[in-house]
């Protein structure tokens, strides 16, 4: 059996109307706090959660709103994921759009694109894929547009920095203030931009 609000809201120890709060993304501008967020947010993947628009339309009729899921990776910070949101409600079209949020796991991303996720809305937004969730991605076809957010592809409409000037201004402040020989201290890598920005940042700052 599929679950519902009411399960992610009994795990989570809060009232239905705070579950459904946080996962229509409205949870920081509804002053939930992040620790709220964070707990359903945890309930609804330990579930598996996925909702049911098509009995939402049923019951509500059909508003001509379109319906979003955001894909965010389960390794990035939740208050990120609250300036995110913010950002996505402050586009011009943003009260044409219901945002609904999955998390997943780095190279999971295949195990949370499920059937009843890809009828339930009417495009998605996918979130720093990893590498493995990226080559998924591009070796497969889905049947609502997607959209990915600080990753190059192809095939995808992409919204990305540039990951050339990333690496290239800490070098440029290290020289203006003298400095040449930085050390770098950094993680492992999970997409090819971190280690363009960290090649790029080695080779400037070695030649400036």
């Amino acid at each position: 059996m599929a679950s519902t609000l009411k399960d992610i809201a009994d795990l989570a120890g809060v009232s239905v109307s705070t579950a459904s709060i946080v996962m229509r993304g409205n949870g920081s501008r509804r002053k939930i706090s992040e620790k709220t967020q964070q707990k359903v947010l945890d309930a609804a993947k330990s579930l598996n959660y996925t909702p049911d628009m098509r009995a939402k339309a049923l019951r509500e009729g059909f508003s001509g709103t379109a319906v979003i899921t955001l894909f965010w990776a389960t390794d990035i910070r939740l208050q990120m994921l609250s300036r995110f949101i913010q950002g996505l409600q402050a586009a011009p079209d943003a009260s044409r759009c219901e945002i609904m949020i999955k998390t997943y796991e780095n190279d999971h991303l295949r195990e949370a694109l499920t059937d009843g996720t890809l009828r339930g809305c009417n495009g998605i937004i996918i979130c720093n894929p990893s590498g493995s969730d990226m080559d998924y991605l591009e070796h497969h076809d889905f049947p609502v547009p997607i959209v990915l957010y600080n990753r190059y592809s192809r095939k995808y409409s992409a919204v990305h920095m540039d990951d050339r000037i990333i690496g290239q201004y800490p070098a440029f402040v290290f020289a203006k203030h003298g400095r040449k020989y930085p050390a770098i201290l950094k993680a492992p890598s999970t997409f090819g931009g971190m280690n363009v920005r960290t090649s790029i940042f080695e080779e400037q700052a070695v030649t400036s």
